[in-house]
């Protein structure tokens, strides 16, 4: 069931957003052939769309996060085959993917690496950066050494194939030129 499965319910949600932005684009495009609009203005109209619709994507990638922020970073260097309102509202995940909370980062750290937790004097809450799959902090260790722990979020390892295989059905839907670059 779904609830026994996280993917699933993360896949709902994925279609839950995306779906209704795809189907904008169907009404959008049957308005136009049934129309006869020129392509002049077929082309001024699907560039308005996309210009409303990306910063939708883009929320719906951010509240998802895991491997849609990995696929919105990867897209966000892809004009050649991305509507350029898409690359460019996904830019902003190359470096402003907010982090998780510290004490949520300290509950994993102590249970999935108890010897190193044990190594280290001080950890900042302030992570010194954040991205899909982790974030990084700074440290002492006991000896007085500075260092950085990257720590890699619970789920992303285990969300990741999922998440990939449902922008790949978007893909193969909506834009067949992304295809390779899911893939």
């Amino acid at each position: 069931t779904a609830a026994a499965q996280p993917w699933v319910r993360r896949g709902i949600r994925f279609w839950l957003g995306a779906g209704p932005i795809l189907a904008s684009y169907v009404l959008l495009l049957l308005q136009a052939s049934l129309q006869g609009q020129s392509v002049a203005v077929r082309q001024e109209r699907l560039a308005a769309h996309h210009e409303k619709c990306a910063p939708r994507a883009l929320r719906l990638v951010q509240q998802l996060a895991g491997g849609y922020i990995k696929m919105g970073q990867v897209l966000s260097n892809r004009a050649d085959v991305l509507p350029l309102p898409y690359v460019l509202c996904f830019g902003v995940l190359q470096d402003q993917v907010p982090p998780r909370p510290w004490p949520e980062m300290e509950r994993q750290l102590r249970r999935d690496a108890p010897a190193l937790w044990r190594e280290l004097r001080s950890v900042d809450p302030a992570p010194l950066g954040a991205a899909s799959t982790g974030q990084v902090h700074r440290c002492t260790l006991r000896d007085g050494r500075d260092c950085a722990v990257k720590l890699q979020y619970a789920e992303a390892q285990r969300q990741f194939g999922a998440d990939f295989a449902n922008v790949a059905r978007l893909a193969r839907l909506a834009l067949p030129a992304l295809v390779p670059v899911v893939k």
